[in-house]
């Protein structure tokens, strides 16, 4: 009696706890449907952890996750699906759902390759095919702006490089005018030296001309004087020659010679 209380006992517990994985996915089922997509992901976590092995529970972490914003943890639930799809079609479904990843990622170059494996397995899917269009269109948008913005790069280091250049120019200009301005300065103190110079010398040539000046008024009064004498010497000869009785004359003038 006291085995069978004890066997009981552990085949309610059992059946409990294997039923308890159920009573999880349900609550995430609910949870999901009420827009709860980060409790909802949790209850599914929890549901797979305690359903049997052959219990897969991917798809719903997937689409939970892909609800709440986890983009790269739900593509990469979808693309561990695909090895256990049964068709083409669930293939091309799951194809679709990384695709919508891909978008939400803004990873649009991928989001093309995955929506054409969708469509090469499920050609009449028409939504995927929209899909596709308009990844398609957001591809070449992006590729213009990244092209876009690569070339404002370009030109603001082009015009950064400029500027450098021109500060170089213009610094070099600077010097060579700094330079320019100082020869003239050492020329035009040489040549105020040289003023300088050449007034002393011309300073010291009109001191010099008094004296020449001087020299030439006493050779020439000299030269006064002795015609003076000499013309005093033949007065006095006309004189001495006119008094001949060997007395002296007086001339008009009152003077004796």
């Amino acid at each position: 009696m006291k085995f069978v209380a004890v066997f009981t006992f552990l085949f309610l517990a059992c059946t409990a706890g294997a039923q308890q994985w159920r009573v999880e996915f349900r609550e995430g089922n609910k949870l999901y449907e009420a827009g709860k997509y980060q409790e909802a992901y949790d209850h599914f976590i929890s549901a797979q952890q305690q359903a049997p092995e052959n219990i897969d529970l991917s798809k719903e972490i997937s689409r939970a996750a892909y609800r709440k914003g986890e983009y790269k943890e739900a593509e990469q639930n979808f693309y561990n699906q695909l090895q256990d799809a049964q068709t083409p079609e669930d293939k091309a479904a799951l194809y679709h759902n990384m695709g919508n990843c891909n978008m939400q990622d803004k990873n649009y170059a991928e989001a093309v390759e995955n929506y054409k494996n969708a469509l090469r397995l499920n050609p009449q899917a028409s939504e995927t095919r929209y899909n596709l269009a308009e990844a398609k269109r957001r591809l070449q948008q992006q590729e213009k702006q990244d092209q876009q913005k690569q070339q404002e790069e370009q030109q603001n280091q082009d015009q950064q490089e400029q500027q450098k250049d021109d500060q170089q120019n213009q610094d070099q200009q600077a010097q060579q005018k700094q330079n320019q301005e100082g020869q003239p300065q050492n020329q035009q103190q040489s040549e105020n030296q040289s003023q300088q110079n050449n007034n002393s010398n011309n300073s010291s040539s009109s001191k010099s001309s008094p004296q020449q000046s001087d020299k030439l008024s006493s050779k020439k009064t000299e030269r006064l004087l002795d015609e003076l004498m000499k013309q005093e010497m033949n007065t006095k000869r006309k004189l001495r020659g006119l008094g001949s009785g060997g007395k002296e004359e007086q001339v008009k003038s009152g003077k004796r010679w």
